[in-house]
């Protein structure tokens, strides 16, 4: 099966637009849950409280109206619990690097998903390379949100991604699914086309080639 390449064994490969949008539109869930997690959700992500230590003050045995032990403690508490995101990152990310080679699309989900719901769809062929070039664009974009969700990933000490560079990242790769969702514009595959003008890629990159 050739998932959504014409020929999986031709040397310049072409994958299905049909199919590249269609998947665009499941991952454009990952954003969008992001999105709210951020701005509506916060109170669902918040830790347990981490008790350290029982203080002295506790061997009073007082109890509360309804007979319940009180105990004075020290206690910890993260802001947020980030486990979902970085699931949702790390899924995403899986998403982008199993799209970059044409032996590992077989494992992607939402390429199959994607597939098979433009089985009927006349394709539409174009270039894969530009799409392969914004796609590490992506691997990019969204290994630093997992850096941003996880800061101990970088081992330095207090090291924190401003959240203003959080929202920026969100932006980015909304606008990015969003564009090619919509319009079927690849603002990577722009990019490429700039770089192959410029000499530094040495194949044209077909429909886009022309900025």
């Amino acid at each position: 099966m050739n998932y959504w390449f014409r020929d999986i064994d031709e040397e310049t490969l072409f994958i299905d637009e049909h199919v590249l949008r269609a998947r665009a539109g499941l991952l454009i869930f990952l954003p969008i849950f992001l999105a709210f997690s951020f701005f509506y959700f916060n109170s669902m992500f918040t830790t347990q409280w981490d008790i350290v230590k029982i203080l002295p003050e506790s061997d009073w045995m007082d109890a509360n109206e309804e007979g319940q032990q009180l105990y004075v403690v020290e206690a910890i508490k993260r802001t947020y619990d980030y486990t979902y995101q970085t699931y949702a990152l790390l899924f995403g990310l899986f998403e982008i690097l199993m799209g970059l080679s044409k032996h590992t699309v077989r494992f992607s989900p939402t390429i199959r998903i994607a597939t098979w719901m433009t089985r009927n769809s006349k394709p539409y062929y174009t270039p894969y390379s530009p799409k392969k070039f914004a796609w590490v664009i992506g691997v990019m974009l969204i290994s630093t949100c997992i850096v941003f969700f996880n800061p101990r990933i970088i081992p330095i000490e207090d090291f924190i991604i401003p959240i203003e560079v959080g929202f920026g990242l969100l932006f980015t790769c909304f606008s990015f699914i969003w564009l090619e969702l919509t319009f079927g514009y690849c603002v990577g595959c722009e990019l490429h086309a700039l770089l192959v003008k410029l000499g530094i890629f040495k194949y044209e990159c077909y429909d886009c080639k022309n900025i």
